[in-house]
């Protein structure tokens, strides 16, 4: 967070987790929902910072009826006791897709019935194995990507899964779209590289994520859309 805003040639060229934290948020607003359970990994400075602006934004609007960071050697069904043990509405796993998806599992096995909610890094292949049916309804603040969105992410997606054997995440197609951003600039500018980076008119290009731009200092600005998937038949679907 400390290098976002600043004016040198360190580039934030995704979308900020504060965007994340907002719409999920208003998912919890929207539905009525005023019990919360968070779970999150403290080593993470993504996810600390997520945690610590959810609680003292939700702590508003609701009550946290359990926060508490996990380790590597999480016993995911002690986690997944404790957190049905202090009777929330909803449980936010700000969680990668590795640990996500058996806590959702647990959790699942373990007769919890509320709302379980993560962020983007679970819009994985990896989430939905590792959570088998349990994943079914599990609701994601997702970035801007999504294969079904034109015929150019239909053709990314299809030649990612035939060259891979698997679902590309939004984080690969970011990469893409840095790389083809930066090729048009290095083709293009005549001046100053960073000058040209900044003034590069982003709305003639067809990029794979929604949104790609950046504002004056080079960063993804906090505006970029921000979807909400839900897992329905085994996979995730925009809602």
């Amino acid at each position: 967070p400390t290098l976002r805003d600043q004016d040198d040639y360190v580039f934030m060229i995704h979308p900020p987790i504060q965007a994340e934290v907002k719409k999920m948020l208003e998912i919890f607003k929207t539905r009525g929902i005023t019990k919360v359970a968070v779970v999150y990994d403290p080593a993470s400075d993504t996810q600390t910072i997520a945690h610590n602006i959810f609680v003292k934004e939700f702590s508003n609007i609701g009550t946290i009826t359990f926060s508490e960071g996990y380790g590597k050697d999480v016993d995911y069904r002690t986690l997944s006791t404790k957190i049905i043990a202090s009777k929330p509405e909803a449980v936010y796993i700000i969680a990668v897709d590795k640990i996500a998806g058996p806590v959702v599992k647990q959790l699942r096995e373990q007769k919890y019935t509320g709302l379980l909610t993560g962020f983007s890094v679970a819009d994985s292949d990896e989430f939905l194995k590792s959570a088998g049916q349990h994943a079914e309804n599990f609701i994601i603040t997702a970035l801007p990507f999504d294969c079904n969105r034109n015929k150019t992410t239909q053709n990314y997606c299809d030649d990612y899964v035939k060259t891979y054997n698997r679902r590309p995440t939004a984080f690969g197609a970011y990469i893409y779209d840095t790389m083809h951003f930066v090729q048009k600039v290095l083709d293009t500018c005549d001046s100053e590289i960073r000058s040209c980076l900044l003034v590069f008119d982003h709305s003639k290009e067809n990029y794979l994520t929604e949104g790609f731009t950046l504002n004056k200092n080079g960063d993804m600005p906090e505006e970029t859309p921000i979807y909400v998937k839900e897992v329905v038949g085994g996979v995730f679907e925009r809602r």
